[in-house]
């Protein structure tokens, strides 16, 4: 098939998947106070945004409320594209912006978070197959794009690390193109690595892809020394003067000071953790439940690793994966070794283009072996044994994925509706003091006990007049919520059940019908 039916087909698939979480993403913003229960980040973010797009007396105070930003954790380019795409909203609607908040949001989710992290898929689907086959592409789309934490950061999630790994994907696209030619595609690589790096730091981290890539480019002889120095010295500029255009304020030295010391002041949190710092550790096994439950588990991450070796040892997307390794390498170690906090959000630009290459061992020699050479009819069949075992691994992956994206999705749905489901605070409190029930009231009960071995979590829901008069100590007891309706209630025990076990793993937790 050629490659343009390919990447239609695969544009067309991708597109059916941006629209599937239009309906996700339009639920749990009705309104600011909405806002502030379902996202705690975007309704931080959303006030500094719609500064930006409120004119102020003059020119000069409205051009200061669209560059002065103040939220510098999140570079600038976060900023001025989603004012871009709520321009047209901004014109439509006037001073009345303020009052849309679900269609403002849903299309902030769209097409800052949604669109360039189909984009960056699309983009490593291209380097890794070319678009050549048809099944190859298609496979890899739905590996990635099912992954539990790309679908996570999909819904309800208007943030800045979509369009930085997409920047992050296109500096890899761009030195494939280049071909150790050392042009133009190279600088558009240094391009896009200020993108990255201005939009949210991480491309600061492809300094150990480049310094490959220019060896590898001296070890070819493609270039001199000297040349190398020059290109490296080059590709630097390029970079800081991309950062400093995305973010003029770098220019203002109070302002750069401001900016820099934010960063600083929550790298210093990354670090250490939040608040409560003692509950927070650098021990790098404590990623693994992370890992397990967003990115598909050890064995298979492992099997992702492996074949990204295999193909940055061999084959003919060699140089491609070997740039992929030295990026991921020291984000990975940094992410190990540094950071305290958990979010699995972090590792994103890790695993997207280290599962990419999942695909390394499913190419297979259709002739058959020849049986009079022992050595070739020996790599024949390894390799069409590697070829089973990878479509294996792929396509059990992509169902795994799935059995846990249809809950998350389903969640997203029902949000509104879970949140509003019960009262936010419990009846009683954990003093061992017993209170009685209305008799007509369904609630929601969490009944627990913290000395036996392993802890037990009860979720279930019971009507008043079935529960005797309940209390709850320190260890053991029962916390009820008054909640809506029955069925309200059912729906937050499930998911108050599945929830509590994803963040205490060792504990028995069993949900509303005592299935674990």
């Amino acid at each position: 098939m050629k490659q343009t039916s390919v990447l239609i087909i695969v544009t067309l698939i991708a597109a059916l998947y941006f629209a599937s979480f239009i309906f996700p993403n339009a639920t749990g913003a009705a309104d600011s106070h909405m806002l502030s229960l379902t996202s705690q980040d975007e309704s931080f973010q959303y006030p500094f945004l719609m500064r930006m797009l409120t004119p102020g007396k003059t020119l000069s105070e409205t051009l200061t409320h669209i560059i002065s930003y103040h939220h510098y954790i999140y570079g600038y380019p976060f900023y001025i594209v989603s004012g871009l795409v709520s321009l047209p909203l901004r014109i439509i609607y006037g001073d009345q912006l303020s009052t849309h908040v679900q269609l403002h949001l849903t299309i902030l989710r769209q097409m800052v978070s949604v669109l360039p992290m189909i984009l960056a898929i699309l983009v490593l689907v291209y380097l890794q197959t070319r678009f050549q086959s048809l099944w190859r592409a298609v496979l890899l789309f739905l590996l990635l794009a099912t992954l539990p934490g790309i679908v996570r950061q999909n819904i309800s999630w208007w943030h800045p690390d979509a369009l930085a790994i997409l920047a992050a994907m296109l500096v890899l696209f761009f030195l494939d193109h280049d071909q150790l030619r050392f042009g133009r595609n190279f600088y558009f690589a240094a391009i896009a690595c200020g993108i990255s790096a201005g939009t949210k730091l991480i491309g600061f981290l492809f300094f150990l892809t480049i310094a490959c890539y220019l060896t590898a480019g001296l070890i070819q002889k493609q270039l001199s020394l000297k040349k190398a120095f020059l290109s490296a010295v080059l590709f630097i500029v390029v970079l800081i003067i991309t950062v400093v255009v995305l973010n003029p304020l770098l220019l203002v030295p109070d302002k750069r000071a401001e900016i820099i010391q934010t960063h600083l002041s929550h790298n210093e949190s990354f670090r250490g953790g939040w608040e409560n710092s003692d509950q927070y550790t650098r021990n790098p096994l404590t990623w693994l439940p992370v890992l397990n439950r967003w990115y598909g588990g050890i064995v298979f991450l492992s099997f992702a690793l492996i074949s990204l070796i295999a193909g940055a040892l061999g084959g003919s997307r060699r140089l491609l994966n070997l740039l992929i390794l030295a990026w991921i390498a020291p984000y990975a170690i940094y992410l190990l070794t540094t950071i305290a906090v958990r979010p699995d959000h972090y590792w994103m630009p890790v695993i997207l283009p280290m599962v990419s290459a999942s695909l390394t061992f499913a190419r297979i020699p259709f002739n058959p072996p020849d049986s009079t050479n022992k050595r070739a009819f020996v790599e024949v069949t390894l390799s069409r044994a590697l070829f089973v075992l990878a479509i294996l691994v792929i396509a059990s992956q992509i169902v795994l994925n799935l059995k846990q994206d249809i809950p998350l999705y389903i969640d997203a749905l029902n949000q509104e509706k879970v949140l509003t489901a019960c009262d936010s605070e419990s009846v009683n409190q954990p003093d061992g003091k017993a209170i009685s029930l209305g008799n007509e009231t369904w609630y929601l009960v969490m009944e627990y006990d913290t000395l036996q071995k392993p802890p037990v979590r009860k979720f279930f829901v019971r009507q008043g007049k079935d529960l005797e008069s309940v209390k709850a100590g320190p260890q053991q007891g029962k916390l009820v919520w008054a909640c809506r309706s029955k069925a309200l209630a059912e729906l937050r025990a499930d998911k108050d059940a599945r929830d509590y076990q994803l963040s205490h793993p060792t504990t028995l937790v069993l949900g509303p019908n005592e299935v674990p």
